[in-house]
């Protein structure tokens, strides 16, 4: 939740759902009416007087960060690695694109030996210092996608750009290596949440 009322969840699934308080909400949550946590808990948990929205609608962030993934399991335990390493990488095209985004740095996921997410802390990047990506928006990502294919067993509805959840792709660089991206809504805290937490 953040100070403006504003409501996001993200369950197991997407989309990442917004919904705001009402005044009179912000008023019952600061009165200890209801908690933080019933703010996602079940429907009814919360009076409907409390929501200014009659329900929630998936999330639009204004900026979306576009990671480098890499090959899981990786030789290092990262999961992220910083856009810096692929760029030269990148065909002509893409690099122009990303000469209009700003590059910011974000704490890095921690996974262990296997790829998987490691804790709640496993599933949120905060504002770095970690791993560098690009920042940018959907615009932007729609048309570094263009660029994109599917990866094996991946159809094109898998690689679609997402502007209410992350969205992996492949991308063939131009000396014929295959780099894996990730586009990442980014929350209004400046960081993001990827499946769920």
């Amino acid at each position: 939740m953040y100070d403006d009322g504003l409501v996001l969840s993200y369950a197991d699934r997407p989309p990442i759902r917004a919904r705001h308080l009402s005044p009179l909400g912000m008023t019952l949550l600061s009165d200890g009416v209801f908690d933080a946590e019933d703010l996602v808990g079940p429907a009814g948990t919360v009076p409907a007087e409390a929501w200014a929205d009659e329900r929630s609608g998936a999330y639009r962030a204004t900026e979306y960060a576009l990671c480098h993934l890499a090959k899981v399991p990786a030789p290092e335990p990262d999961f992220l690695t910083d856009v810096g390493t692929i760029a030269m990488k990148l065909p002509r095209p893409v690099r122009a694109l990303l000469e209009h985004a700003d590059v910011r740095s974000f704490t890095q996921p921690v996974l262990d030996e296997d790829g998987r997410f490691v804790g709640i802390d496993g599933h949120h990047g905060d504002p770095g210092p970690g791993v560098d990506c690009h920042v940018m928006s959907a615009d932007l990502v729609r048309a570094i996608w263009a660029h994109t294919r599917p990866d094996l067993g991946q159809t094109e509805q898998d690689v679609r750009f997402r502007t209410d959840d992350s969205a992996f792709a492949t991308m063939d660089g131009i000396d014929g290596s295959e780099m894996i991206l990730i586009s990442i809504p980014i929350m209004p805290h400046g960081g993001w949440v990827l499946w769920g937490g």
